[in-house]
């Protein structure tokens, strides 16, 4: 689904369609839309939504499992990577669907392997502070095709940072799967280098206060 921001009463657009939902019939499997997803997430924040609750109703996670596994069906992977939190929860069920391995990508500080056995790289993160992943050097080998799965890209740190971990050990990316992808010219760089697939992907260039908590506005 394809979504273009282009003014101020598109703010409202989103939250709005999402409040609809409940007053409609529930949306056609078919269809394969983010509308479909949009019923099942909690809206009712402005700063961002809680993607927690797409995960209650097993149908609906195997869905988006699926839908996100879709555009990489005929792809040449051989292992899953995902950072935390959300990305676990995708990550492991797109391996489980596909049968490939699962990779976890853990913040700084998290992993209880040996340091000479964890391999690490920094960037800045959504919130404009500089962040580290972590992984078991084991676990990637140079040559592995791998597949990077997360919830969503807004500001493309986070992501880059995954592919530099994985780079740095020699695997081969085939691409990145998310619910949402926001196509703006900070953004533009990781499609022009990679295969990137978001259920949702639209354009926004306005800078937003991702330190929001949920509830702020409530």
């Amino acid at each position: 689904m394809r979504v273009n921001f282009r003014s101020d009463y598109d703010l409202v657009i989103f939250p709005a369609v999402a409040a609809s939902c409940c007053y409609l019939e529930p949306w056609s499997r078919a269809a394969m839309d983010f509308l479909y997803y949009l019923q099942h997430i909690d809206m009712r924040s402005k700063a961002k939504p809680d993607f927690s609750t797409l995960f209650l109703e097993p149908d609906v996670l195997d869905n988006l499992v699926k839908d996100l596994a879709k555009p990489f069906k005929k792809a040449d992977v051989d292992k899953i990577v995902a950072p935390e939190s959300m990305g676990f929860i995708l990550g492991s069920g797109m391996a489980l669907k596909l049968k490939k391995g699962f990779v976890p990508v853990r913040k700084s500080g998290k992993l209880p392997t040996i340091k000479k056995h964890i391999i690490s790289s920094s960037f800045i993160d959504y919130t404009k502070q500089k962040s580290t992943f972590e992984m078991n050097e084991s676990l990637i080998k140079a040559g592995d095709k791998v597949l990077i799965v997360d919830d969503w890209i807004e500001t493309v740190g986070q992501v880059k940072g995954i592919i530099k971990l994985l780079e740095k050990q020699g695997a081969e990316i085939v691409g990145v799967s998310v619910l949402g992808y926001n196509q703006t010219k900070r953004t533009k760089s990781l499609a022009d280098n990679y295969v990137v697939k978001g259920i949702l992907e639209y354009t926004d260039e306005r800078e937003r206060d991702l330190n929001a908590r949920l509830d702020a506005d409530l």
